[in-house]
């Protein structure tokens, strides 16, 4: 009962209560941050916890759907917004991004932000003739 109450309450921080797709409103950060010049600490700390809530629900309740939903989403905005950070380091952001990104996928192997966005740090890191990292 306790961690229906908690999904419950995740869903609605999440936004998913209100029906809005997880691309929607991935697009919607990703969108914000690039208009005001990137992610504020304080943003990625609320999606920092919302991401380890969802995540150690659906680690609890890996059938559960709404706690895979949510635990995807979580993921994917808290990698998106990693990814758009103003504090975090160029060596840093883009590979834990890309860790998170990954994440996701396992979960949920269609996601299509997370595979668009894992593909273009990829092809970055190709491009610079980098190695990508692998963890």
């Amino acid at each position: 009962m306790r961690l229906w109450i908690l999904s419950l309450v995740l869903v609605a921080v999440l936004g998913c209560a209100k029906n809005q797709p997880t691309h929607e409103a991935a697009v919607a950060t990703q969108q914000k941050a690039i208009s005001e010049g990137g992610v504020k600490d304080a943003d990625l700390a609320k999606y920092k916890k919302e991401y380890e809530l969802s995540k150690a629900l659906y680690v609890k309740e890996p059938d559960n759907k709404i706690a895979k939903e949510t635990y995807t989403f979580a993921t994917v905005r808290y990698a998106t917004s990693t990814m758009y950070s103003d504090s975090l380091d160029f060596k840093v952001k883009y590979r834990e991004a890309l860790k998170l990104f990954r994440e996701a996928l396992k979960v949920d192997p269609k996601n299509e932000d997370a595979l668009k966005s894992k593909n273009m740090i990829e092809d970055i890191y190709t491009k610079m003739g980098r190695p990508i990292p692998q963890s």
